[in-house]
């Protein structure tokens, strides 16, 4: 690791959110709709097992659902009121001055500060969804989605439009217009599905970045996804993991990672077009 990375410098919280209470009001809502929404699931679930199973057994392999068990998914009013609430947050933005996105473009400033040069060249975001925030600080990323370009997909979160191709496009104007992402970074929207590895796509090796945000549990990931083969990216970003920070911590030095920034508990928020956002930990990989 280069020594001039020291530990003071990469353990602390991150840069500071002064949010209105216009914004609060918004965050709130989504972060109570996001928890009804699986009060919700499971009392359907306990009513309709046989359904139930059918649903998850086709979300777990990434299949095209029904169009049955899409709307009976999009039924559920915590779906439509959390879709409403990024609905509003954008129209705060828009009217405000675009501050949560500024917000987000300075943690990202603070990330690629307490990183090695090298390993802001290339990046891979797979289970992306609209996250496109992240260009900002790689010169060449892949955002991964299997619901890319989909008219109907099987995700609970985002209405269906919110992955079509016109609209992802102007996603990622917006965050240009904004320069939140700069000009000259290189974006590519893969559809695929990120569960599974590809053959034909080399990203696991010391020259990438992988980032995994949104509840995910990275461990598995890697179990899942790298069974067979050895885990190599260059640096690993883990933001919102499921994992404790114990367990992350102790499998990652199994696989040969260094942490290398952690974020010590940092206070959350929400910005368009992307689940929350709140501690982060950046895995480097040890030296041979």
């Amino acid at each position: 690791m280069d020594s001039k990375f020291d530990c003071e410098k990469n353990f602390g919280p991150l840069p500071a959110y002064s949010k209105s209470e216009s914004y609060l009001t918004i965050e709130k809502r989504i972060e109570e709709e996001h928890k009804r929404s699986f009060r919700q699931v499971l009392y359907w679930s306990l009513r309709h097992p046989i359904q139930a199973a059918r649903i998850y057994r086709s979300l777990k392999a990434r299949e095209n659902s029904s169009e049955e068990v899409i709307q009976k998914w999009r039924s559920f009013s915590s779906f439509r009121n959390y879709n409403e609430q990024y609905g509003r947050l954008l129209a705060y933005e828009i009217e405000n001055g675009y501050p949560t996105l500024k917000h987000y473009g300075e943690i990202l400033d603070h990330l690629a500060q307490r990183m090695p040069l090298n390993l802001l060249q290339n990046a891979y975001y797979p289970f992306a969804g609209t996250d496109f925030y992240w260009a900002r600080i790689f010169k060449n990323i892949i955002f991964e989605d299997v619901a890319y370009g989909e008219s109907r997909h099987p995700n609970m979160w985002w209405s269906d439009e919110q992955y079509g191709g016109e609209n992802l496009n102007s996603i990622e104007k917006l965050l240009r217009d904004q320069e939140i992402i700069p000009a000259e970074a290189l974006v590519e929207m893969r559809r695929a599905n990120s569960e599974l590895r590809n053959e034909g796509q080399v990203v696991n090796s010391q020259e990438w970045t992988l980032i995994l945000k949104g509840g995910h549990d990275v461990l598995s990931f890697f179990k899942e996804r790298h069974s067979n083969e050895s885990v190599l990216y260059g640096a690993v970003i883990a933001v919102s993991p499921a994992n404790s920070e114990k367990n992350l911590r102790e499998g990652m030095d199994l696989l040969g990672y260094q942490l290398h920034y952690s974020s010590l508990g940092a206070e959350s928020f929400v910005a368009p077009f992307s689940m929350e956002f709140s501690k982060v930990f950046i895995f480097v990989k040890n030296d041979k």
